[in-house]
């Protein structure tokens, strides 16, 4: 047995994500009702981050400019949404507004379910696109097996044609049992 120092090279491929990064990336997978759920827990956590309302925002701009008005409130429903209060429902208790968010989560992922399988549905093929279908599966060639392919070999080899069927016999057997 030789005995000695041997000195031996690998080489290894890791990702590993920055904090920050990793981070960033729960921030922008996260739904709507998990991201406030994380902004409220980091405004707990971290006595220096506070929260300014939103009217606060809208009256001061960041250079400290005059507010701008050409601008949507996001938390406000768009003006072409015709909302008839009539068709409400009366509360039957307090509304919490995690309440009111789900309902209307709830609402827009109905929506977006019923806008996509009415996009979903398969249009009708025309004439050409039906003969490009057919030309397809037309030219679809189906495998030939190991054992016509043998058989094949054997007829075009120079054995005389009274040994064929040995031959025949031979492949089939060695095909059949693996041989």
């Amino acid at each position: 047995m030789v005995q000695g120092l041997q000195l031996r090279q690998s080489l290894t491929q890791s990702l590993v994500l920055a904090p920050q990064l990793q981070q960033s990336l729960a921030l922008l997978q996260a739904p709507t009702l998990e991201l406030k759920a994380l902004v409220e827990q980091e405004l707990q956590q971290n006595p220096i981050l506070e929260e300014t309302p939103a009217q606060e925002v809208e009256q001061t701009d960041l250079e400290g400019k005059e507010p701008r008005n050409d601008a949507a409130d996001p938390t406000e429903p768009p003006a072409d949404l015709n909302f008839d209060p009539a068709m409400e429902k009366a509360p039957s208790g307090p509304v919490d507004d995690f309440e009111a968010e789900f309902e209307r989560l709830v609402q827009l992922d109905q929506e977006w379910r019923d806008h996509f399988s009415q996009t979903n549905i398969p249009l009708r093929s025309s004439a050409e696109d039906e003969e490009k279908r057919q030309f397809m599966f037309d030219s679809l060639v189906v495998s030939t097996s190991l054992q016509e392919m043998l058989l094949e070999q054997v007829r075009e080899s120079k054995l005389p044609e009274s040994e064929w069927p040995i031959a025949e016999m031979l492949v089939a057997i060695s095909t059949t049992t693996g041989i």
